[in-house]
């Protein structure tokens, strides 16, 4: 194993071949570990164009938005456009796991690295941020949850008798 990894580094070619294999590892790895961490299966990591789906689906709720890299086919505003989304996705990505939009920055320029840390690290999903799943134009109802605990004696004179307590926690 040591001869074959040591034969990599005797021609400058094996040597980007390998540099490849590490950005193309490290970038599965720190994403499967990343939708893990989301509930979805890790394997979709290793499928291109459908990574980038679940991706979309973990971190803006809606996957088909991916289908805005299909946009980079047209010459220079689809590219803009694809570029534009890519972007997007990485500052998504970053708000969803917990961290600033800062490290937008880092999923951009290296991603393996950054990945690697979203999804080995303590990040912690927290869903996708900034989705409007509702009807803006409706008012907001509040929900109020209703705790109710009850407990069941025997009393001697009269073995039928049960109490209840109820607690409400409503504003």
């Amino acid at each position: 194993m040591l001869d074959t990894i040591t034969a990599y580094y005797d021609s400058s070619e094996s040597i980007a071949n390998f540099i490849i294999l590490a950005y193309f590892v490290g970038f599965v790895a720190g994403m499967w570990k990343m939708f893990e961490k989301a509930d979805r299966p890790g394997w979709a990591a290793v499928i291109p164009y459908y990574n980038i789906y679940k991706m979309s689906e973990i971190t803006m709720g809606n996957g088909w938005l991916a289908l805005a890299l299909f946009a980079g086919i047209i010459p220079l505003i689809g590219e803009i456009i694809a570029i534009g989304f890519l972007i997007y996705l990485a500052v998504q990505t970053a708000k969803a796991y917990g961290k600033p939009s800062v490290w937008a920055a880092g999923l951009i320029f290296l991603p393996p690295v950054f990945l690697c840390i979203l999804g080995f690290g303590d990040a912690v999903y927290q869903g996708p941020q900034d989705v409007k799943l509702a009807d803006p134009t409706q008012p907001e109802e509040k929900t109020y949850a209703k705790t109710v605990s009850y407990k069941t004696t025997r009393n001697e004179p009269d073995p039928e008798t049960v109490e209840f307590e109820v607690d409400e926690t409503a504003e």
